[in-house]
């Protein structure tokens, strides 16, 4: 979806990103969740994490763009690599499109 809009949106100077943060420090986990998950030795992000990836996000002017957020890593921009196909009688074997990355539409992203 994002990627069919975006493109669209952009000839009117509208931007249309996502940011998909992992397991992040906020009030949808429980007390008990977040010393779980410490002592189990997993890393929770802090909101502040989120917010600069939201931020650096909005002043880049891409669109199109779905970036994954992760404890101690930077945001990246996530590609679309072979996704599977759908399912149902008739569609066995059917592919997603491929995406257009011909430099002149920065929806599109090769990492």
């Amino acid at each position: 979806m994002l990627t069919e809009v975006a493109p669209t949106l952009a000839e009117k100077g509208i931007t249309a990103n996502t940011v998909n943060p992992g397991i992040t420090d906020t009030n949808i986990l429980t007390t008990d969740a977040k010393q779980m998950l410490r002592g189990a030795g997993f890393p929770i992000m802090e909101p502040e994490q989120i917010a600069d990836a939201v931020f650096g996000l909005v002043t880049t002017g891409v669109t199109g763009q779905c970036w994954v957020c992760q404890p101690g890593r930077d945001p990246v921009p996530y590609a679309f690599r072979d996704v599977p196909g759908p399912r149902g009688t008739g569609v066995e074997g059917r592919r997603m499109p491929s995406l257009p990355r011909d430099g002149a539409s920065s929806w599109a992203t090769e990492s």
